[in-house]
């Protein structure tokens, strides 16, 4: 754990563009897969060039943009949205949303709660993130099960130029108990 911790902040301090002193700017975002409607926050330095985009897509204990478990009982979480404002610091923008059902994010009638219609969420916050005239590259951040998702969505079209898998579950939830 603690060499992956120490890759990823390597990462981030080499590759990642330097940010502006000024806060950054976070816009509330929503977007749109055929069963949900999710809501986020795009969180973008200022900057006089295009950044680089983190779509930090949470995982099965992050039912919020900003990592936070709902309806059960756990301790407050925030990991997400700290996530994005060392990213925001560095010079990368990011978008986090929550999760459908959660938060602002709404189930349509089509949603079926499965991996395919969250992965479809993630797909169109690729895209959303990819249509953004602020945006240079999209990087998929998948958290946990996001991992699963990101990968999901990569293989039905939505790619990232770039992907950071979080402790993430690889393959369906049912394997780790086979």
């Amino acid at each position: 754990m603690r060499v992956e911790a120490v890759i990823l902040q390597a990462f981030f301090v080499v590759l990642l563009p330097l940010a502006a002193d000024e806060p950054p700017q976070a816009i509330e975002v929503s977007f749109s897969s055929p069963a949900a409607t999710a809501a986020g926050t795009l969180l973008v330095p200022h900057a006089h060039e295009k950044l680089p985009c983190v779509v930090i897509i949470g995982g099965s204990m992050s039912h919020t943009r900003d990592g936070a478990l709902l309806g059960r009982p756990a301790p407050p979480r925030d990991a997400l949205k700290r996530l994005a404002e060392e990213l925001a610091r560095e010079g990368y923008a990011s978008l986090r949303y929550d999760r459908a059902g959660h938060g602002a994010s709404q189930r349509g009638p089509a949603w079926k709660d499965t991996y395919a219609d969250e992965a479809a969420v993630a797909a169109a916050a690729l895209r959303f993130a990819r249509e953004r005239p602020e945006v240079s590259k999209v990087i998929a951040a998948g958290e946990s099960a996001g991992g699963y998702l990101a990968c999901l969505a990569a293989r039905d079209g939505a790619h990232a130029d770039g992907y950071v898998f979080l402790g993430a579950l690889c393959g369906p939830v049912e394997e780790l108990y086979e």
